[in-house]
């Protein structure tokens, strides 16, 4: 049900601030296709979101203090990121290889379904992980990466429900292309939403594997 009701409100944040968001969508895309400044741009677009779900006026100046702040942070998490998509995508295709694979073909499909498995959970810590690392009195790389896989084991049907839903979005853009302006914009403010949401709620019923180091606000109170 919270699954539903944090989808729920990033749609109504996305609407409430759905001029300002599009415009910065459009933007990050321009962007993407450019290569070079993509880590910044989303880095930007994130911080705008962050700013929309806590329920502050957001502009461009607030996505170039954002590019700024978290811009190179941010291509580190990609680099890393990307690294893993690299290693997994491998994995799964030498092992369905059976020219050059050395195992027989059961285990190669039992390895294929580990390396899908563990390309969702990596999935699930790209979702998380720069929403938490905003979230952090003092961002540490290595502590955030942690605690964002915690946050997928912890939560594993609703980041598997978010990720499906981000899916099924993305499809939907390439059949009806012009709506791919809403999709960065939405990214940003779901991953936001859950983020601080899965944050409070982790800290209030479980034992974190140590501490998080989120900044306070967060833990007292979760703003729309």
């Amino acid at each position: 049900m919270q699954t539903l009701k944090i989808s729920w409100q990033s749609l109504t944040t996305y609407y409430e601030n759905i001029l300002t968001l599009t415009l910065l969508g459009m933007g990050t895309l321009l962007a993407t296709l450019l290569l070079i400044p993509v880590p910044f741009a989303w880095a930007g677009l994130w911080q705008v979101a962050r700013q929309a779900v806590k329920g502050n006026a957001i502009s461009w100046p607030l996505y170039w203090a954002g590019a700024k702040e978290y811009g190179l942070r941010n291509l580190g998490n990609s680099l890393l990121l990307l690294l893993g998509y690299l290693l997994i995508a491998t994995n799964i295709w030498f092992y369905n290889q059976p020219a050059i694979s050395p195992l027989p073909e059961k285990f190669a499909v039992w390895l294929t379904a580990f390396w899908l498995i563990t390309g969702l959970l990596w999935a699930g810590v790209a979702f998380y992980l720069l929403s938490f690392q905003m979230e952090m009195v003092a961002p540490r790389f290595w502590l955030s990466l942690r605690n964002s896989l915690y946050l997928t084991l912890l939560h594993p049907l609703s980041t598997l429900f978010w990720l499906l839903l981000l899916g099924l979005y993305g499809i939907l853009c390439i059949l009806l292309p012009p709506l791919i302006v809403f999709y960065p914009g939405f990214i940003a403010i779901l991953s936001q939403h859950a983020t601080r949401t899965l944050i409070q709620q982790t800290l209030a019923q479980h034992e974190p594997p140590e501490e998080m180091e989120v900044d306070q606000e967060v833990v007292t109170k979760i703003n729309r």
